[in-house]
């Protein structure tokens, strides 16, 4: 896994920063973002980040291929069964 952080001022430019990233980029595979913002205090501008995790996946184009010349259609087709993501017995309280 590796992380690929982002910020800027700017969210135009933040925006347009991402986009750029991810077509350089295009076997990155995102597995989590996380948008966080900071306020303006004592005269730093107002900013927001993106942190993006990722994964570098050399077989992701290669897999694609494989996709599409096998006539897969649908995650399920490429996965066989759902995926059931389950929820914590309990939840913790941040604050």
């Amino acid at each position: 896994m590796r992380i690929k952080i982002f910020s800027d001022s700017d969210i135009v430019e933040l925006e347009q920063r991402v986009n750029d990233w991810l077509e350089e980029n295009e076997t990155a595979e995102v597995v989590q973002l996380a948008q966080t913002e900071s306020p303006e205090l004592n005269g730093t501008p107002w900013s927001a980040r993106i942190t993006l995790l990722y994964r570098e996946s050399r077989n992701r184009l290669a897999e694609e291929e494989r996709i599409e010349s096998e006539g897969i259609s649908s995650a399920e087709e490429l996965i066989g069964e759902p995926m059931i993501f389950e929820r914590p017995e309990r939840l913790i309280p941040l604050s």
